[in-house]
């Protein structure tokens, strides 16, 4: 597991710097700080228009399977929290799966 993770710690940088220096070969470094959507512009002003909305995609499926695992996340420091007497031992409760439903509620809830 540790190896994993400093794999595809990896390849995310190599993946983002690619990207950062595709779009800097696109359309400048200028271009790109004076804009709000710096990618979606770049595909734009090089005739790549119709790649839009699948950035948009990717974008929205990226930030969604961020915030879920944030979600995971904060419901078991919750959790635990509750278990060491942090928060009411309501929250320390887990269903018949082993999930600590209360305390993923509660993160979603927050």
């Amino acid at each position: 597991l540790p190896r994993a993770v400093f794999v595809s710690l990896g390849v995310s940088c190599v993946l983002y710097f690619l990207v950062i220096l595709s779009a800097l070969w696109l359309v400048g470094a200028e271009r790109l700080a004076s804009s709000p959507a710096p990618l979606a512009d770049a595909l734009r002003l090089r005739g790549l228009g119709g790649f839009v909305p699948v950035l948009t995609a990717g974008a929205v499926l990226a930030s969604a399977s961020v915030f879920l695992v944030l979600l995971t996340g904060i419901s078991r420091v919750l959790f635990a929290m509750a278990r060491e007497n942090d928060l009411p031992a309501y929250f320390s409760q887990v269903n018949r799966v082993g999930v600590p439903g209360r305390a993923v509620v509660l993160s979603g809830v927050l």
